[in-house]
């Protein structure tokens, strides 16, 4: 997982030299309706209200859950021991002076310095970030960039020790952890933002996808966001932990969305039942076990069931060396021929009009 310090400058060259986010200049008829009626949608649906209604009730929710953990960037990652929080303010100080340090975060426009040191570093005020959405685009997605990694500050410690010692004893599998979290610490760090949770709501709106998989239920906020957007659709979620997959389901019923089926268990294991239940994917959010090899497999797996015209959204592109290694392979795969990189997540369009390889990076 890259430092903030880093997955801020990362972002700061994607804001500065990803194509327009109106959609000037792109030339592509099928990527400027994307932008015009999807990116740049402003509507105001009752499904926003009611989601994020739901959020604010979790946000407040301190019941401890008993919590097995399957893959890395997942909701356990933000799990921080006393040794983490040591390591968390020698970090801090680390990535404050690297960007103070790093010119190229000066003069942006919409953002002071001091602004986007406290959100890289970790460093944040209370109410910060509802004032950083008056805010510049930049401050505002340096902020969210920020929230994000918050996610991951135990992460690199505990993954890079866990992917060590499987290589080691030569497994392939996975070794579930098991921890305490309180359901306000996974809506707060573990759950997909508004931004991103209405990015969904409005993909699965204008394509109106038949079929929708989910990795990742959490605690089914983007799933929610999903199934408003495509209410006639059937949709599977995957949740590896049994006591978030029952407040998922819990939450389901309380807003009264039941084309919504769960299933709780390690991806490795679930992934190919549930594409042989399903029968054919149009819509596939993979958002679990963020690393480079479980990536490719996922993806190889939905590329056999897929049924065009069909979206596969990849979240975290860019949250790590081997993530961006993974988005590589998937974007330069032969059957691959239009992607979308927003930064936070990439997407693969599959239709059978496309004829050309087309890669865009957006401003998101």
């Amino acid at each position: 997982m890259y430092s903030r310090a880093r997955l801020a400058r990362k972002y700061l060259h994607y804001y500065l030299t990803a194509s327009n986010g109106k959609g000037h200049g792109i030339h592509s008829p099928f990527v400027y309706a994307f932008v015009k009626n999807v990116l740049n949608d402003d509507g105001v649906y009752p499904a926003y209200d009611a989601v994020e209604k739901m959020r604010a009730r979790l946000s407040a929710d301190r019941r401890m859950l008993e919590i097995e953990d399957w893959g890395a960037g997942s909701v356990l990652d933000g799990e921080a021991t006393v040794e983490d929080e040591t390591v968390r303010e020698e970090r801090t100080v680390h990535d404050e002076r690297a960007v103070r340090e790093d010119k190229t975060v000066r003069g942006l426009p919409g953002v002071r310095e001091d602004e986007l040191i406290r959100g890289v570093g970790g460093i944040r005020e209370d109410g910060w970030v509802a004032k950083g959405e008056t805010r510049g685009d930049v401050g505002r997605a340096v902020a969210e960039v920020s929230d994000r990694d918050e996610e991951g500050i135990a992460a690199g410690a505990v993954n890079a020790k866990k992917e060590k010692n499987e290589k080691n004893e030569g497994k392939a599998a996975v070794q579930a952890r098991t921890r305490f979290r309180s359901v306000s610490q996974l809506a707060v760090h573990a759950a997909k933002s508004r931004k991103l949770g209405q990015l969904l709501f409005r993909i699965a709106h204008y394509y109106q996808p038949r079929t929708i998989l989910e990795l990742g239920t959490c605690l089914g906020i983007s799933t929610a966001y999903l199934s408003y957007g495509a209410p006639k659709a059937k949709l599977l979620t995957i949740e590896g932990a049994p006591a978030i997959a029952d407040e998922a389901e819990k939450n389901f019923r309380d807003l009264g969305l039941h084309n919504i089926e769960v299933v709780t268990g390690n991806f490795e294991d679930w992934l190919p039942l549930v594409l042989d239940r399903l029968g054919g994917i149009e819509l596939a959010f993979i958002d679990g076990n963020h690393r480079k090899e479980p990536t490719l497999r996922y993806f190889h797996l939905l590329m056999g069931r897929v049924v065009l015209p069909a979206v596969l959204i990849f979240d975290d592109i860019h949250w790590s060396a081997g993530m961006e290694e993974a988005w590589e392979t998937i974007r330069r795969d032969p059957r691959v021929l239009l992607t979308v990189d927003l930064f936070f997540v990439g997407l693969v369009f599959l239709r059978e009009e496309f004829k050309r390889k087309q890669d865009f990076v957006i401003r998101f």
